[in-house]
C-alpha cells in the first residue's frame, strides 16, 4: 500500500470500462493503487421478503460504522465475490463478510437489491469463464465497447518515495465499483484464471503463481480430495 501525499486530484467522476478487443496481443499494465476505505454495521444484516439485504442497525453515528478495508486482504476479491454472491444466502454472507455493495445496503430505509448483486457477481462470472477458455466471448458486444459495467472513481497522481516515482491512487466511490475495478486490472496484467474441479472457486495459474497454466484445481488438497471421491463413486 501507498500512503502518501497528493499531487493531483480529479474533480469529475472517472468512468472506467472493462473493453473487449478482438486481436490477440500481449498487454503489460503496472499495478495501480487501488485505496477503499468502507462501513459496514457492527450489528451485522439480514434478507428481508422484499428481496433486499437490510441492515440491522439503524443509526448513522460513527459507533454504527465499523470501518473495514475489503480489499486489503486479497488483490482479486473479485474471484470470492463471483463465486459466492450467486444467491440470495451468498450474497448476504458476502455482505456479512466485506459489507455492502453501494450506498443503499448501507441506508436502513432502502437496502441492498439481491437481484442486482447477482446480476454483477454473474456478470464477472461470465467474463471469468471467458478468460479461462470456456467460452468464446459470451454475450460480448461485436466491436470495442464495455463488456462490464462502468465504475465510478477519483483518481490522484501520488509520489511513492520508495520507488522515487509518480504512481495513479485510484479510489472508488462504491465496493461494487472497487470490485469492478480490482478485475479489470487483473484483465489487463494478463495473468491466467481457471475453477478449480473440486470447489468451484476461480484461481490464478501459470508462472508465478505456485500452480501450472493447465492446473484444474487451486490446491494439492483439492485434487486428492477430487480424485478420492471420483474412486469412491466407482466402487
Amino acid at each position: 500500500m501507498v500512503v502518501d501525499f497528493p499531487l493531483f486530484v480529479t474533480n469529475v467522476t472517472v468512468i472506467i470500462f472493462i473493453c473487449y478487443t478482438a486481436v490477440t496481443r500481449t498487454i503489460t499494465m503496472t499495478r495501480l493503487v487501488i485505496e477503499f476505505d468502507w462501513v459496514r454495521d457492527p450489528k451485522g444484516y439480514h434478507l428481508d421478503q422484499k428481496g433486499l439485504v437490510v441492515r440491522n442497525g439503524k443509526g448513522n453515528t460513527p459507533k454504527d460504522q465499523e470501518p473495514c478495508r475489503p480489499l486489503s486482504s486479497t488483490n482479486t476479491l473479485f474471484r470470492v465475490f463471483a463465486h459466492m454472491a450467486t444467491t440470495p444466502e451468498g450474497v448476504l454472507e458476502f455482505v456479512q463478510r466485506y459489507g455492502p455493495l453501494t450506498y443503499a445496503g448501507w441506508d436502513a430505509t432502502k437496502g441492498e437489491q439481491v437481484a442486482l448483486v447477482i446480476h454483477h457477481a454473474r456478470g464477472m462470472s461470465q467474463i471469468l469463464e471467458s478468460r479461462a477458455g470456456k467460452w468464446k466471448r459470451p454475450g460480448f458486444p461485436h466491436d470495442d465497447r464495455e463488456t462490464g459495467v462502468p465504475s465510478s472513481l477519483d483518481a490522484w497522481v501520488i509520489w511513492d518515495r520508495t520507488a522515487k516515482e509518480f504512481k495513479w491512487s485510484l479510489r472508488p466511490k462504491t465496493l461494487v465499483d472497487a470490485l469492478w475495478l480490482q478485475l479489470g486490472q487483473w484483465l489487463t496484467l494478463g495473468t491466467q484464471i481457471r475453477a478449480c474441479q473440486h470447489c468451484g472457486l476461480w484461481f490464478e495459474a501459470g508462472r508465478g503463481t505456485g500452480r501450472r497454466a493447465d492446473a484444474k484445481f487451486c490446491s494439492e488438497e483439492h485434487k486428492i480430495s477430487f480424485h478420492s471421491h471420483e474412486r469412491s463413486r466407482g466402487k
